[in-house]
Protein backbone atom coordinates (compact mmCIF):
# COMPACT_ATOMS: atom_id res chain seq x y z
CA UNK A 1 0.00 0.00 0.00
CA UNK A 2 2.72 2.39 0.79
CA UNK A 3 4.41 1.51 -2.26
CA UNK A 4 1.69 2.35 -4.08
CA UNK A 5 1.00 5.51 -2.54
CA UNK A 6 4.52 6.27 -3.15
CA UNK A 7 4.46 5.49 -6.81
CA UNK A 8 1.53 7.63 -7.50
CA UNK A 9 3.14 10.57 -5.93
CA UNK A 10 6.42 10.23 -7.97
CA UNK A 11 4.18 10.32 -11.25
CA UNK A 12 2.16 13.34 -9.97
CA UNK A 13 5.09 15.78 -9.19
CA UNK A 14 7.08 13.72 -12.31
CA UNK A 15 3.72 15.30 -14.18
CA UNK A 16 4.07 18.71 -12.51
CA UNK A 17 7.69 18.78 -12.88
CA UNK A 18 6.74 18.10 -16.82
CA UNK A 19 4.47 21.12 -17.36
CA UNK A 20 6.57 23.34 -15.39
CA UNK A 21 9.37 22.59 -17.31
CA UNK A 22 7.66 23.03 -20.66
CA UNK A 23 6.44 26.48 -19.96
CA UNK A 24 9.60 27.30 -18.51
CA UNK A 25 11.09 26.18 -21.73
CA UNK A 26 8.17 28.30 -23.55
CA UNK A 27 9.06 30.98 -21.45
CA UNK A 28 12.83 31.04 -22.99
CA UNK A 29 11.43 30.48 -26.60
CA UNK A 30 9.59 34.25 -26.42
CA UNK A 31 11.02 36.48 -28.81
CA UNK A 32 9.94 39.99 -28.75
CA UNK A 33 10.19 42.16 -31.76
CA UNK A 34 12.47 44.78 -32.25
CA UNK A 35 13.19 47.67 -34.62
CA UNK A 36 15.19 50.27 -34.92
CA UNK A 37 14.51 53.64 -36.37
CA UNK A 38 16.01 57.10 -36.33
CA UNK A 39 14.63 59.37 -33.60
CA UNK A 40 12.85 62.65 -34.90
CA UNK A 41 12.63 65.66 -33.21
CA UNK A 42 9.75 67.86 -33.43
CA UNK A 43 8.40 69.15 -36.64
CA UNK A 44 11.47 67.86 -38.23
CA UNK A 45 10.27 66.71 -41.88
CA UNK A 46 10.22 62.75 -41.37
CA UNK A 47 11.01 61.78 -44.94
CA UNK A 48 14.00 63.81 -45.07
CA UNK A 49 15.01 62.17 -41.81
CA UNK A 50 13.88 58.52 -43.22
CA UNK A 51 16.01 59.22 -46.11
CA UNK A 52 18.82 59.74 -43.82
CA UNK A 53 22.44 61.47 -43.24
CA UNK A 54 25.48 58.97 -43.39
CA UNK A 55 25.77 59.89 -39.52
CA UNK A 56 22.01 58.38 -38.99
CA UNK A 57 22.22 55.43 -40.81
CA UNK A 58 25.51 54.15 -39.28
CA UNK A 59 24.10 55.15 -35.57
CA UNK A 60 21.51 52.75 -36.85
CA UNK A 61 23.59 50.20 -38.62
CA UNK A 62 26.27 50.02 -34.91
CA UNK A 63 23.15 50.21 -32.26
CA UNK A 64 21.73 46.93 -34.87
CA UNK A 65 24.62 45.44 -33.98
CA UNK A 66 24.85 46.00 -30.36
CA UNK A 67 21.30 43.99 -30.15
CA UNK A 68 22.65 41.33 -32.69
CA UNK A 69 25.35 41.00 -30.24
CA UNK A 70 22.77 40.60 -27.37
CA UNK A 71 21.30 37.88 -28.93
CA UNK A 72 18.36 40.46 -29.33
CA UNK A 73 18.01 40.32 -33.78
CA UNK A 74 15.70 43.53 -34.91
CA UNK A 75 13.83 43.05 -37.82
CA UNK A 76 15.42 45.09 -40.98
CA UNK A 77 13.74 49.46 -40.90
CA UNK A 78 15.05 49.15 -45.07
CA UNK A 79 12.06 46.88 -45.46
CA UNK A 80 9.93 49.23 -44.31
CA UNK A 81 11.91 52.28 -45.24
CA UNK A 82 10.83 53.05 -48.74
CA UNK A 83 6.64 52.24 -48.36
CA UNK A 84 6.77 54.22 -45.35
CA UNK A 85 8.21 57.17 -47.37
CA UNK A 86 5.62 56.85 -49.89
CA UNK A 87 2.77 56.77 -47.25
CA UNK A 88 4.03 59.71 -45.37
CA UNK A 89 4.56 61.80 -48.83
CA UNK A 90 0.97 60.82 -49.77
CA UNK A 91 -1.01 61.79 -46.76
CA UNK A 92 -1.72 65.04 -44.83
CA UNK A 93 -1.21 67.11 -47.77
CA UNK A 94 2.56 67.80 -47.16
CA UNK A 95 2.59 68.49 -43.56
CA UNK A 96 5.30 67.04 -41.16
CA UNK A 97 4.15 63.78 -39.61
CA UNK A 98 5.00 62.59 -36.38
CA UNK A 99 7.29 59.69 -36.78
CA UNK A 100 5.41 57.84 -33.50
CA UNK A 101 2.14 58.36 -35.06
CA UNK A 102 3.40 56.83 -38.52
CA UNK A 103 5.39 53.99 -36.32
CA UNK A 104 2.18 52.76 -34.82
CA UNK A 105 -0.21 52.91 -38.04
CA UNK A 106 2.49 50.97 -40.37
CA UNK A 107 4.73 48.53 -37.97
CA UNK A 108 4.03 45.69 -35.77
CA UNK A 109 7.02 45.25 -33.60
CA UNK A 110 6.96 45.16 -30.00
CA UNK A 111 9.66 47.19 -29.30
CA UNK A 112 10.79 50.76 -31.02
CA UNK A 113 13.90 51.96 -30.34
CA UNK A 114 14.71 55.61 -31.79
CA UNK A 115 18.17 56.77 -32.25
CA UNK A 116 19.73 59.85 -33.09
CA UNK A 117 23.13 60.57 -33.39
CA UNK A 118 24.26 64.53 -33.06
CA UNK A 119 27.76 66.22 -33.45
CA UNK A 120 28.47 69.26 -30.90
CA UNK A 121 31.59 71.10 -30.83
CA UNK A 122 33.42 72.11 -27.56
CA UNK A 123 36.10 74.67 -28.50
CA UNK A 124 37.79 73.61 -31.41
CA UNK A 125 37.03 69.70 -31.01
CA UNK A 126 33.92 67.84 -31.70
CA UNK A 127 32.32 65.07 -30.17
CA UNK A 128 29.03 62.42 -31.24
CA UNK A 129 26.22 62.51 -28.36
CA UNK A 130 24.11 59.12 -29.24
CA UNK A 131 20.43 59.42 -27.95
CA UNK A 132 18.60 55.97 -27.80
CA UNK A 133 14.83 56.32 -26.56
CA UNK A 134 12.84 52.74 -26.31
CA UNK A 135 9.35 52.04 -25.65
CA UNK A 136 6.66 49.26 -26.20
CA UNK A 137 4.56 49.80 -29.67
CA UNK A 138 0.94 48.83 -28.95
CA UNK A 139 1.08 50.73 -25.18
CA UNK A 140 3.43 53.48 -26.23
CA UNK A 141 4.73 53.11 -22.52
CA UNK A 142 8.60 54.49 -22.51
CA UNK A 143 11.12 51.99 -21.79
CA UNK A 144 14.11 53.78 -20.93
CA UNK A 145 15.80 56.97 -22.51
CA UNK A 146 19.83 56.40 -22.65
CA UNK A 147 22.16 58.56 -24.21
CA UNK A 148 26.36 58.55 -24.62
CA UNK A 149 28.81 60.14 -26.15
CA UNK A 150 32.35 59.93 -28.22
CA UNK A 151 35.55 61.46 -26.51
CA UNK A 152 35.85 64.96 -28.53
CA UNK A 153 38.81 65.10 -31.09
CA UNK A 154 39.66 67.63 -33.49
CA UNK A 155 38.00 66.32 -37.31
CA UNK A 156 35.80 67.31 -39.64
CA UNK A 157 34.92 63.43 -40.01
CA UNK A 158 31.54 62.98 -38.49
CA UNK A 159 30.69 59.63 -39.26
CA UNK A 160 34.18 58.73 -37.34
CA UNK A 161 32.75 60.26 -34.68
CA UNK A 162 29.69 57.96 -34.38
CA UNK A 163 31.78 54.95 -35.06
CA UNK A 164 33.78 56.00 -32.66
CA UNK A 165 31.04 56.65 -29.83
CA UNK A 166 30.23 52.82 -30.10
CA UNK A 167 33.29 51.72 -30.61
CA UNK A 168 35.64 50.14 -28.04
CA UNK A 169 35.93 52.85 -25.99
CA UNK A 170 32.10 52.60 -25.31
CA UNK A 171 32.25 49.44 -24.00
CA UNK A 172 30.05 50.25 -20.74
CA UNK A 173 27.96 52.00 -22.32
CA UNK A 174 27.41 48.67 -24.36
CA UNK A 175 26.85 46.79 -21.18
CA UNK A 176 24.13 49.15 -19.73
CA UNK A 177 22.14 48.77 -22.90
CA UNK A 178 22.41 45.43 -22.96
CA UNK A 179 21.16 45.10 -19.14
CA UNK A 180 18.15 48.00 -20.17
CA UNK A 181 17.02 45.91 -22.49
CA UNK A 182 17.01 42.57 -20.83
CA UNK A 183 15.41 44.46 -17.71
CA UNK A 184 12.54 45.43 -19.50
CA UNK A 185 11.92 42.54 -21.69
CA UNK A 186 11.86 40.65 -18.93
CA UNK A 187 9.37 43.35 -17.08
CA UNK A 188 7.54 42.68 -20.33
CA UNK A 189 7.49 39.20 -20.54
CA UNK A 190 6.01 38.96 -17.03
CA UNK A 191 3.40 42.02 -17.48
CA UNK A 192 2.28 40.25 -20.29
CA UNK A 193 1.64 40.65 -24.59
CA UNK A 194 -0.01 43.70 -24.76
CA UNK A 195 -3.00 44.45 -26.94
CA UNK A 196 -5.38 46.98 -27.86
CA UNK A 197 -9.06 45.73 -28.89
CA UNK A 198 -11.73 48.08 -30.24
CA UNK A 199 -14.84 46.91 -30.67
CA UNK A 200 -17.47 48.73 -32.86
CA UNK A 201 -21.25 48.55 -32.98
CA UNK A 202 -22.40 48.80 -36.50
CA UNK A 203 -25.17 51.26 -37.64
CA UNK A 204 -28.55 49.61 -37.38
CA UNK A 205 -27.43 46.49 -35.25
CA UNK A 206 -29.38 44.79 -32.69
CA UNK A 207 -26.32 44.75 -30.62
CA UNK A 208 -25.11 47.79 -28.28
CA UNK A 209 -22.46 47.89 -25.23
CA UNK A 210 -26.27 48.02 -22.93
CA UNK A 211 -27.88 45.60 -24.74
CA UNK A 212 -29.35 42.70 -22.51
CA UNK A 213 -28.29 39.00 -22.72
CA UNK A 214 -31.45 37.14 -21.58
CA UNK A 215 -29.18 34.15 -20.93
CA UNK A 216 -26.78 35.34 -19.00
CA UNK A 217 -29.21 38.15 -17.43
CA UNK A 218 -26.30 41.02 -18.09
CA UNK A 219 -25.62 43.84 -20.44
CA UNK A 220 -23.23 43.11 -23.70
CA UNK A 221 -20.62 45.45 -22.26
CA UNK A 222 -20.61 43.35 -18.63
CA UNK A 223 -20.28 40.20 -20.26
CA UNK A 224 -17.37 41.02 -22.36
CA UNK A 225 -15.59 42.76 -19.80
CA UNK A 226 -16.14 39.53 -17.49
CA UNK A 227 -14.80 37.65 -20.16
CA UNK A 228 -11.73 40.10 -20.87
CA UNK A 229 -10.99 39.85 -17.06
CA UNK A 230 -11.16 36.42 -17.02
CA UNK A 231 -8.88 35.56 -19.70
CA UNK A 232 -6.58 38.05 -19.80
CA UNK A 233 -3.78 39.23 -16.98
CA UNK A 234 -4.93 42.52 -16.77
CA UNK A 235 -7.13 45.27 -18.87
CA UNK A 236 -7.85 48.73 -19.20
CA UNK A 237 -11.11 50.22 -20.69
CA UNK A 238 -10.65 53.92 -22.16
CA UNK A 239 -14.21 54.15 -23.61
CA UNK A 240 -17.34 53.30 -23.62
CA UNK A 241 -20.60 54.25 -25.61
CA UNK A 242 -23.27 53.40 -27.48
CA UNK A 243 -21.59 52.20 -29.93
CA UNK A 244 -17.90 51.41 -29.60
CA UNK A 245 -15.98 49.43 -26.31
CA UNK A 246 -12.64 50.60 -26.38
CA UNK A 247 -9.81 48.20 -24.45
CA UNK A 248 -6.40 50.67 -24.52
CA UNK A 249 -4.34 47.94 -23.07
CA UNK A 250 -4.71 44.33 -22.38
CA UNK A 251 -2.03 42.20 -20.53
CA UNK A 252 -2.22 38.28 -22.30
CA UNK A 253 -0.01 35.88 -21.13
CA UNK A 254 2.74 35.29 -23.64
CA UNK A 255 2.43 30.99 -22.89
CA UNK A 256 -0.87 29.52 -22.05
CA UNK A 257 -1.49 27.37 -19.90
CA UNK A 258 -0.41 24.12 -22.47
CA UNK A 259 2.74 25.86 -22.71
CA UNK A 260 2.28 27.00 -26.56
CA UNK A 261 2.65 30.32 -27.76
CA UNK A 262 -0.50 32.54 -27.44
CA UNK A 263 -1.06 35.13 -30.17
CA UNK A 264 -3.40 38.19 -30.90
CA UNK A 265 -4.89 35.75 -33.85
CA UNK A 266 -5.80 32.92 -31.22
CA UNK A 267 -6.98 35.97 -29.27
CA UNK A 268 -9.50 37.10 -31.37
CA UNK A 269 -10.93 33.76 -32.50
CA UNK A 270 -11.62 32.30 -28.55
CA UNK A 271 -13.23 35.93 -28.10
CA UNK A 272 -15.33 35.34 -31.74
CA UNK A 273 -16.60 31.81 -30.65
CA UNK A 274 -17.09 33.41 -27.27
CA UNK A 275 -19.47 36.08 -28.86
CA UNK A 276 -21.48 33.28 -30.85
CA UNK A 277 -21.70 30.98 -28.04
CA UNK A 278 -24.76 33.14 -26.83
CA UNK A 279 -25.45 34.00 -30.50
CA UNK A 280 -24.22 37.49 -31.31
CA UNK A 281 -22.20 35.62 -34.46
CA UNK A 282 -22.24 38.66 -37.40
CA UNK A 283 -18.71 39.34 -36.72
CA UNK A 284 -16.32 41.24 -38.86
CA UNK A 285 -12.68 41.41 -37.34
CA UNK A 286 -9.38 42.59 -38.88
CA UNK A 287 -6.15 42.96 -36.71
CA UNK A 288 -2.63 44.84 -37.39
CA UNK A 289 0.18 43.56 -35.04
CA UNK A 290 -1.39 43.97 -31.47
CA UNK A 291 -4.23 45.96 -32.32
CA UNK A 292 -7.31 43.95 -33.33
CA UNK A 293 -10.55 45.61 -34.78
CA UNK A 294 -13.93 43.96 -34.54
CA UNK A 295 -17.52 45.08 -35.79
CA UNK A 296 -20.45 43.41 -34.56
CA UNK A 297 -23.15 44.04 -37.29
Amino acid sequence: MIKKILITSLLIWGLIFRCFSQIQQGNSDIRLEIIVIPLAKENEDITQLLNGSIEIRIAMDKLKTWLDNSNLPTTDFNAYRNNLVNKISNSNDGAPVKLNDAIRKNFVQDIIIEVRPDIVVTGTAKKAVITIDAYENVSAQTLFHFNFQSPPIITSDNAALIVRAFGSDSSANYEKFREYMHNKIDKIKEAGMPLQLRISFASGSHYHPGAMINSLSKPLSSVIENWIKNNSKSYQVASLSNDLMFFSLIRLPFINKEGNHYTPFKFSSEFREFLKSFGVSDIEISSWGGRIYITIK
